[in-house]
């Protein structure tokens, strides 16, 4: 028989604030695509832990923060490559 997570046990914030420092550590020594889908795991999570009111709400907040702040990271440095790639490919023609 399977229980139900009481009200009381913040495992969603929990989990939320630990992707959001994974992801941290994941872009600063391994590679930017884990680090990206850590980051999207963490506000996804966060997200879940706010709708649902679990304790620990600040944990979810920064979880979603932390997450969101390294997804935005990379969507900016991803468009300023393709930028200068697509300045650069004109250049050589």
């Amino acid at each position: 028989m399977r229980r139900n997570a009481h009200p009381e046990q913040p495992r969603l914030s929990i989990a939320a604030v630990v992707l959001g420092i994974v992801c941290l550590l994941l872009g600063w020594f391994v590679h930017w695509v884990p680090a990206l889908i850590a980051a999207v795991a963490a506000v996804v999570t966060g997200i879940l832990a706010l709708k649902r009111h679990e304790g620990l709400r600040p944990a979810a907040v920064v979880g979603v923060v932390i997450g969101a702040g390294v997804v935005l990271f990379y969507a900016i440095t991803i468009a300023i490559i393709v930028y200068h790639y697509g300045q650069f490919i004109s250049l050589m023609r």
